[in-house]
């Protein structure tokens, strides 16, 4: 029975791994093309202008070509739940999803969300 629980740990840990490298491989060394940026919620919005590029680099790093929350690069991650992160300062965080062919950022704040669609 040990044995058994000691095997079924070892198979999710590398099964968590091989998620974060295929997440990893399949958002890096693509340029991002934003196609819309939406705010919910109350407060006032400045979206990005449609076009704009979003680039992730293997080292963790992300550059887009118009300023993303005040910042035109920074680190992105894969955390411990297999969500990828953009970090856009030391508190505020971008969650990013695979839909498909686009990546999906979604910005939380307080009683607003603001979600923002990239393509190839």
């Amino acid at each position: 029975m040990k044995n058994m629980i000691l095997l079924l740990l070892s198979l999710s840990l590398n099964l968590s791994i091989f998620a974060q490298q295929s997440l990893s491989q399949k958002i890096t060394n693509i340029t991002w093309t934003l196609q819309s940026d939406e705010m919910s919620g109350m407060g006032t919005h400045q979206s990005l202008p449609t076009g704009t590029t979003l680039v992730l680099d293997a080292a963790g790093q992300w550059k887009c070509s118009n300023p993303l929350n005040g910042l035109s690069n920074g680190m992105w991650k894969v955390d411990k739940k297999s969500r990828l992160i953009l970090q856009l300062d030391k508190k505020k965080r971008g969650f990013c999803d695979l839909e498909g062919a686009l990546l999906v950022v979604t910005i939380p704040g307080i009683g607003k969300e603001r979600r923002m669609v990239w393509g190839r």
